[in-house]
């Protein structure tokens, strides 16, 4: 039974005579991604038994959830949510005196979840950690009992930015998924931890009958086994000294603050890592040893120098842009002729013209394009530049390889996509980010990285992802599923 809520009223599909939407004209298209699904539904509706009373409005909460028969039936399935969302739009049209036609389009909660702007420095020391934090300052009415990651991540500043594109970045940073369910439940995790098995674990194409209109297409028009890796940031392994990196303390010089913005702005040569080693600290008699140090604090006010309620206390880290440098404010005052002195360990850029390549596809279309007298390599090369993305942790070259290894395990192979469709009466609650396999000698599915990694001897089903889901019922207790697939998870 198809149940569906709009704004706190329930319409319930099997009662025909109540007026209301029509299970029939019902669609859901959910995406692998974390915005863009969509849900529209329309009815018939009589005044006055069903209007005002059930006249949905645009911003309300949509709920479309399924349950199959008695729960003592061998088919039963359990009432789970289909989707949930936001009426967008209500479109209205009168077919007679008393009899109004309805329809409504829904999306999904992102469109909650980015009425504010994401402004300010997060400086959390885990990915999981600046998310949460994103979302208890910028949202209501959003769970985070899906936030499970917990690797590190570097600072971020954020520029009025909409939290979905926000919480993006870092999942982007962090190499992670993240998505909305629909109880508005975030959930954010490493690819490794998704565990997000689809209805049916193994389509074998030769013998599976209960999945029909199979299409497929291969393709290599992207292929890409060779990557030329250019520039990334990386924590620095060594503290930095202002001015011109001066081995503080046995260098007593400093910076004579007259040259910078009338002493109360000094320039920094890098953006800080953190502020756990970040040191500051003043002399207002040169020549002798009488710093002293104040205290950092990230800044997340405009590029002002000596105003917006500053503590005399504190000096302010602004991080700038990536065009422009980060300073450090502050607005007590200090006697003319006065030094000031900053270390920290900096993010740093690291030119990087490496080479990542993936030899067993390489080797297998060199053996394809050779085939025809051509003598060929096999080698595609993509460059591939760092600049938005940060590596941290003990070993940021390592992770910087791993990351080009996982880009070359998606696009050194033939990108294979297609769709099938089934009903829920056997294979029930597909969802988009779902993983399954599926082989066939007739037509020649399998996994040919893992068919060449192994010399070409044992063919292997290909694991592939839903990208997305469309949904429509066969009957008010029938879901017929359309289902779109690809071996690629990422368009990255």
């Amino acid at each position: 039974m198809l149940t569906i809520t709009v704004g706190g009223i329930t319409y319930t599909s099997d009662v025909a005579d109540t007026g209301g939407f029509d299970w029939t004209k019902l669609t859901i298209q959910d995406i692998m991604a974390p915005t863009g699904d969509l849900a529209s539904i329309s009815g018939t509706f009589q005044y006055p038994r069903d209007l005002p009373s059930k006249y949905p409005e645009t911003e309300t909460e949509m709920v479309i959830s399924f349950s199959n028969g008695d729960v003592s039936d061998d088919d039963y399935i359990a009432e789970h949510t289909l989707f949930g969302g936001v009426v967008e739009t209500v479109d209205v049209k009168l077919i007679g005196r008393n009899v109004t036609d309805i329809s409504v389009d829904a999306r999904d909660y992102t469109k909650w979840m980015d009425q504010k702007l994401v402004s300010g420095v997060f400086t959390e020391s885990n990915g999981g950690a600046m998310v949460n934090s994103i979302l208890s300052t910028f949202t209501t009415g959003f769970s985070n009992a899906g936030v499970t990651y917990t690797g590190d991540i570097l600072p971020k500043v954020f520029n009025f930015v909409p939290v979905s594109e926000a919480i993006q970045e870092i999942a982007d940073t962090c190499q992670c998924s993240w998505y909305v369910n629909a109880d508005r439940v975030v959930h954010f995790l490493s690819f490794a931890d998704a565990d997000n098995a689809a209805p049916m674990s193994l389509y074998n194409v030769d013998t599976e009958m209960d999945v029909g209109n199979l299409q497929l297409t291969r393709t290599t028009e992207n292929i890409q086994n060779g990557l030329i890796i250019k520039d990334f940031f990386l924590r620095s392994t060594n503290i930095f000294y202002e001015p011109g990196n001066h081995a503080f303390p046995v260098d007593d010089t400093g910076i004579d603050i007259d040259t910078q913005a009338a002493g109360k702005r000094v320039v920094l040569t890098y953006l800080p890592y953190d502020l756990d080693e970040f040191t500051f600290e003043v002399n207002e008699t040169p020549g002798a040893d009488t710093w002293v140090s104040k205290t950092p604090q990230w800044d997340s006010t405009a590029n002002t120098i000596g105003v917006d309620d500053l503590n005399d206390n504190f000096v302010y880290v602004n991080p700038g842009h990536r065009s422009s440098n980060a300073f450090v404010r502050w607005g007590f005052d200090v006697a003319a002729g006065s030094d000031v002195r900053v270390s920290y360990r900096p993010l740093i850029t690291g030119p990087f013209p490496e080479i990542a390549r993936e030899p067993h596809s390489i080797t297998e279309f060199a053996r394809r394009e050779s085939a025809g007298g051509r003598t060929s390599d096999g080698i595609y090369e993509r460059l591939i530049s760092f600049n938005d993305l940060e590596f941290t942790g003990t070993d940021p070259i390592q992770a910087l390889i791993d990351f080009g290894s996982v880009l070359l395990s998606f696009h050194a192979w033939p990108h294979l996509e297609g769709t099938f469709e089934t009903t829920s009466d056997k294979y029930h609650g597909w969802r988009a980010g779902q993983t399954f396999q599926m082989v066939s000698n007739a037509f020649d599915i399998y996994d040919l990285g893992q068919y060449v990694r192994s010399g070409r001897t044992v063919k292997q089903p290909i694991t592939l992802w839903v990208k997305a889901v469309r949904i429509k019922p066969l009957a008010h207790d029938l879901l017929h599923y359309k289902i779109t697939f690809t071996n690629r998870y990422r368009s990255i």
